[in-house]
């Protein structure tokens, strides 16, 4: 099963989760999630979300977005703003398009880790509807998008270690899924962060 969780970040309060097949992508569960969005809050996410039709229907929801996105993608500079951010576009897809979608404008913010030596170990590419680098710089975006790992550390532990040394939750039919999304709920609100 694939499950996608909407946690608060500091307290690791469970707000929201959706559970689907392991044969469909972290999307499709993600949809049931996003009615659980408003405004105030800042929602992160990993690079397997970015995508031109979730991203219109999570920011629809008036909720702040900073979603991790692929190193493949390329983010046109359309203009560059005080802290080295920029402004570009999320593109229309060709469907989309013929329906007179227009482009998605998203901020991008590019860092990149170093090791202690002081080496670049990975570059991390943030897209977001915070504009403004005054009330959103680039290095706190960055920061905020780190706070999400104590939740991806937890939810992967809940997925890989609470049946044992070796076995993954995984099940390949519907009623294996409903029974492990009960317990997988249960469990996750008894997570400690």
């Amino acid at each position: 099963m694939r499950m996608v969780v909407l946690a608060e970040c500091g307290a690791g309060a469970l707000i929201a989760a959706a559970v689907g097949g392991y044969n469909k992508g972290e999307k499709t569960p993600t949809k049931e999630v996003l009615v659980n969005f408003e405004p105030g809050m800042v929602v992160t996410a990993d690079r397997n979300f970015p995508g031109y039709e979730l991203w219109r229907d999570a920011a629809a929801t008036g909720a702040a977005l900073l979603f991790r996105a692929r190193s493949s993608v390329d983010f046109p500079i359309d203009q560059v703003l005080k802290d080295g951010s920029y402004l570009s576009r999320l593109k229309t897809p060709r469907d989309l398009r013929k329906s007179g979608a227009q482009d998605i404008t998203v901020r991008v913010i590019k860092y990149q880790l170093t090791d202690d030596l002081g080496d670049s170990t990975e570059t991390f590419t943030l897209i977001s509807t915070l504009f403004d680098p005054e009330l959103a710089p680039a290095v706190e975006l960055a920061e905020l998008y780190n706070d999400r790992w104590p939740i991806e550390t937890a939810i992967g532990a809940f997925k890989t270690k609470l049946k044992g040394n070796g076995v993954a939750l995984r099940s390949r039919t519907l009623t294996a899924q409903s029974k492990n999304s009960g317990h997988c709920c249960a469990l996750t609100t008894q997570l400690e962060i």
